[in-house]
């Protein structure tokens, strides 16, 4: 008889809690997780951006522009 046993959820189960209560620990996670990729993709196109900065100062001095 106890493979045909299935699960009878409870209302003090923390499956049957509702969700709100965790929802801010999440909520914070995704949002410290957000931060660090949005503070790693400044910083990609800082460098990107320093870069080309020197590329122009090469081609000014070539030109004889600077």
């Amino acid at each position: 008889m106890n493979e045909y046993y299935y699960y009878v959820p409870t209302f003090d189960d923390y499956r049957q809690q509702p969700a709100g209560q965790f929802l801010p620990i999440w909520q914070f996670t995704n949002w410290a997780r957000r931060i660090e990729q949005l503070e790693r993709n400044v910083e990609r196109l800082n460098r990107q951006l320093e870069r080309v900065d020197r590329r122009l100062d090469r081609i000014e001095r070539r030109l004889g522009l600077a």
